[in-house]
């Protein structure tokens, strides 16, 4: 597959993914504000206004992001970098995330340590 017509497939799916978010984002803003003010509430209680404005507002979103060349362009760098990653393989993000686990149990058990010994030293100012 041709890597212009792949990257554009990524895009698409990146931008219906936005689009999503707005729907479920302006869902939520709706339900949040039909709490505070009436009219909202009136309004939200239609199944019009509670389903088809946050689906119209989603399908605005996506075809402005779709049809933006600058936005285009700029989704199609952020895809062509992304592909020049080199991923850690499974053997070192294994063996990172185990010294990173030892590394915090050392630390945790070295301010426990601090801990116990300053409340050691302060019940013995204090008495």
């Amino acid at each position: 597959m041709e890597a212009g017509k792949q990257n554009r497939k990524i895009i698409t799916v990146s931008f219906f993914l936005a689009a999503f978010l707005t729907h479920i984002v302006t869902r939520v803003l709706f339900e949040t504000l039909g709490g505070m003010v009436a009219i909202v509430e009136r309004w939200r209680s239609q199944d019009l206004f509670r389903h088809g404005v946050p689906l119209f507002i989603a399908l605005v979103v996506f075809v402005l992001l779709q049809m933006n060349p600058k936005v285009v362009a700029w989704a199609d760098e952020v895809v062509h970098e992304i592909k020049k990653i080199v991923w850690p393989t499974q053997r070192d993000t294994v063996v990172t995330t185990f010294a990173v686990c030892v590394m915090v149990l050392i630390a945790g058990l070295g301010l426990a340590g601090i801990d116990y010994m300053s409340s050691v030293l302060i019940s013995w100012i204090v008495k």
